[in-house]
């Protein structure tokens, strides 16, 4: 010990070396412990503004999917009412406005009867001409450029491949003959 004590006394230098690095040390130790702080004060605001946007989100989709049901339920409720899709057009008119209104960001809606246009539960095909007849009965009631003729479900598993295509195909000629009719 006398010996170290030796070399603090006759060297002034070791001394003011070995104070500063003890100094920095101690400073790098307290930017450590404070950067390490910060981080978790960092993660502890992120989870907490993580937690309050997805209960916001979650409301937001809650009362977004509530408007569209109500929407949706006022236009099936209209729509037995007037006598569906074969009522007139005006009469579908004071429904639809407000039902899009409810359906903010919708582009379109798909509406049919229970019948639809081609039928996917059963192996009859339908005649071009009922199809037809069928999308011409739409256009009527929600205006030519307003219907896109389509299957509401696949096939597979229902029916035969071949029954199908031959599905689809009157499908197809039914909507060339109503574009005929209509434009």
């Amino acid at each position: 010990m006398s010996r170290l004590a030796d070399i603090f006394r006759r060297n002034p230098r070791f001394n003011i070396l070995a104070f500063t690095v003890t100094v920095l040390i101690a400073v790098a130790a307290l930017e450590i412990a404070d950067l390490w702080w910060r981080r978790d004060n960092a993660l502890t605001n992120a989870e907490t503004r993580a937690t309050n946007l997805d209960r916001v989100l979650a409301e937001y989709v809650a009362g977004s999917f509530a408007a569209s049901d109500a929407a949706l339920i006022q236009l099936q409720v209209h729509g037995a009412r007037i006598g569906g899709p074969g009522a007139a057009k005006e009469d579908w008119d004071s429904i639809l406005g407000p039902a899009r209104a409810g359906l903010p960001g919708i582009g379109s809606l798909s509406v049919c009867d229970r019948d639809g246009v081609i039928t996917h539960s059963t192996d009859i095909v339908e005649h071009p001409e009922l199809v037809s007849q069928r999308i011409q009965r739409f256009a009527r009631l929600l205006g030519n450029e307003n219907v896109i003729a389509g299957a509401d479900c696949g096939f597979g598993g229902r029916t035969h491949p071949q029954i199908a295509w031959a599905k689809l195909r009157s499908l197809a000629d039914g909507a060339k003959l109503a574009t005929a009719a209509l434009w």
